[in-house]
């Protein structure tokens, strides 16, 4: 019975590698980074759209800092689909519907802080919509 080295380990790839080169060969890198561009371009008025639609009235002030967030978030989640997805047809749009249900709770909790600062209106219609946004919620 031997006892496999340090040597002996290197050699051999981790499972880790061995799954990057089965499923990530080089032109379907490229095709999936080609499919992530082109849906993270679709998908970007949507998003922008929705986060207006959710930041409007008393913090619209505000939509400027939550814009930034909104794309990224868009742009790794059209990347984590596109990349990782099992389907190579597979696409993760946002969803309009629950951004709806979303503004108004934000837009409530908005009008309930009418006379404290921004700051604390900005924290709470943040927190507001993530809270909406958690898995079984009435929004999600």
């Amino acid at each position: 019975m031997s006892v496999a080295g340090p040597q002996d380990r290197s050699a051999a790839p981790s499972a880790w590698s061995r799954w990057v080169a089965d499923e990530l060969p080089p032109r379907r890198l490229l095709e999936s980074f080609n499919a992530a561009v082109v849906l993270y371009l679709l998908t970007a008025i949507v998003t922008l759209s929705m986060a207006a639609l959710v930041y409007s009235g008393p913090l619209s002030a505000h939509l400027p800092q939550v814009l930034g967030g909104a794309l990224i978030a868009a742009a790794l989640l059209a990347g984590t689909v596109s990349l990782l997805g099992s389907c190579g047809a597979a696409i993760a749009p946002p969803e309009d519907a629950p951004s709806v249900i979303v503004a108004l709770g934000v837009a409530s909790a908005a009008a309930g802080l009418a006379g404290t600062s921004p700051s604390a209106q900005f924290a709470t219609g943040w927190l507001t919509a993530r809270a909406m946004r958690w898995p079984g919620s009435p929004a999600a």
